[in-house]
């Protein structure tokens, strides 16, 4: 569900972003908004970008495998097999 969303987000910015191009240019395209931002106010860019850092660090921190999976999904499975075959 978290990747379907994520992927109809991405869809629905690239669209607009299309659309965009389409009805009033390049030179009002998200991209180019973008880049004229960050040459106004480079701060913000260094802050967006920390906040991105930080946000994807949290999201990939790793985790356990039993945080992540349930008890009795194939990856634990393989795990346990896995763990058994090193004795």
């Amino acid at each position: 569900m978290n990747g379907l969303f994520l992927l109809l987000l991405v869809a629905l910015i690239a669209g607009y972003d299309i659309f965009i191009i389409k009805k009033h240019g390049k030179k009002a395209s998200l991209s180019a908004w973008i880049i004229r931002s960050s040459y106004k106010y480079p701060s913000f860019v260094a802050v967006s970008m920390l906040a991105l850092g930080i946000t994807l660090g949290h999201l990939m921190w790793r985790m356990k495998a039993l945080d992540i999976y349930k008890c009795h999904s194939p990856e634990i499975t393989e795990i346990i097999n896995a763990c058994k075959a090193v004795k």
